[in-house]
């Protein structure tokens, strides 16, 4: 028991500060590396479909579906990074914690969808000039059922960011 106010202030003073970084960095650590992994996976498509799965034979619709579906991939990461990035206001820490968990559950929410949307896109380009038959069927049930888990997965995984961003919330608001 410290008997003078000032030391005993003095040590209490740090357990209640929350810094931005110590809050986003780990969140926009993970958000930054799926992001960049994504945003060259989908440069490179977008520089080698039109002759690895010739895109010179199918449609100009079919072509502009494709590009403007990889575009929409790279032109969501990006602005989606910016904006979960840059969403601490001002006014207190809990305050802007709980505008940031807002923000962050509808980028969240967008960014499945969209994916979905977009991967529509991307599959519409790929299926377009098959001749269909029972195993292409088969194999079609196979690529959505791997779609739909990818999309179940990504929503897992936002769902983890959300939970830790509500973790700190709560550790916040307790202590």
């Amino acid at each position: 028991m410290q008997t003078d106010p000032l030391k005993s202030a003095w040590n209490t003073a740090g357990a209640e500060y929350r810094s931005e970084i110590t809050i986003k960095n780990p969140v926009l650590r993970d958000i930054r590396r799926q992001l960049t992994i994504e945003t060259i996976c989908y440069s490179i498509f977008l520089l080698v479909y039109y002759d690895f799965f010739d895109g010179r034979n199918k449609s100009f619709l079919l072509n502009m579906t494709l590009i403007i579906s990889v575009v929409f991939l790279l032109l969501h990461n990006i602005t989606g990074y910016f904006s979960t990035k840059n969403n601490v206001g001002n006014g207190n820490l809990k305050q802007s914690l709980t505008v940031y968990l807002e923000k962050l559950q509808r980028y969240a929410v967008i960014a499945v969808v969209s994916r979905a949307l977009a991967f529509a896109g991307i599959m519409l380009f790929f299926l377009a000039n098959i001749t269909w038959t029972s195993g292409k069927y088969y194999g079609l049930a196979v690529i959505i059922c791997l779609l739909g888990i990818q999309v179940f997965s990504l929503w897992k995984i936002w769902a983890g960011r959300i939970n830790k961003i509500r973790g700190v919330l709560r550790e916040y608001t307790n202590v």
